[in-house]
C-alpha cells in the first residue's frame, strides 16, 4: 500500500512569511506510516541536510570545488566526510571557527 503525503511548510524571512507545499508518495501503509511519523520522518531527513550537507557546502566548499568528475571526487569527499568526523571525535562543533583558526 502506499499513501500520498502533502506537508506544508511556513517560514519567515526578514519577517516576511513565506509558504511552500510539497507533495511525495511513500509505501508505507497507514498503521506504519501514521501522520505524525511521517512528519518526524521528513524533519530526520532536514536534520542530516542542514548538519551534515550545508556544512560540506559552506565550510568546506564543496559546492565551488573545480573538481566534478572521476575518482578525485569521491575522494575529496571522503576526506571531507573523515575531516568533519575527526574533529566531532575531538569534540569540536564549530568546525568554521576550528578550521579558521588553524588556517592562521
Amino acid at each position: 500500500m502506499t499513501q500520498v503525503v502533502r506537508i506544508e511548510r511556513t517560514w519567515r524571512v526578514h519577517g516576511q512569511p513565506k509558504r511552500a507545499l510539497h507533495y511525495g508518495i511513500n509505501s508505507l501503509d497507514t498503521m506504519t506510516g501514521p501522520p505524525d511519523r511521517l512528519l518526524v520522518l521528513k524533519r530526520g531527513h532536514w536534520a542530516i541536510e542542514n548538519r551534515l550537507h550545508w556544512r560540506k557546502d559552506v565550510t568546506f566548499g564543496e559546492d565551488a570545488s573545480l573538481i566534478h568528475a572521476g575518482q578525485v571526487l569521491t575522494v575529496m569527499a571522503l576526506l571531507r566526510d573523515a575531516a568533519i568526523t575527526l574533529l566531532h571525535r575531538h569534540g569540536v562543533r564549530e568546525v568554521a571557527a576550528r578550521l579558521r583558526a588553524h588556517s592562521q
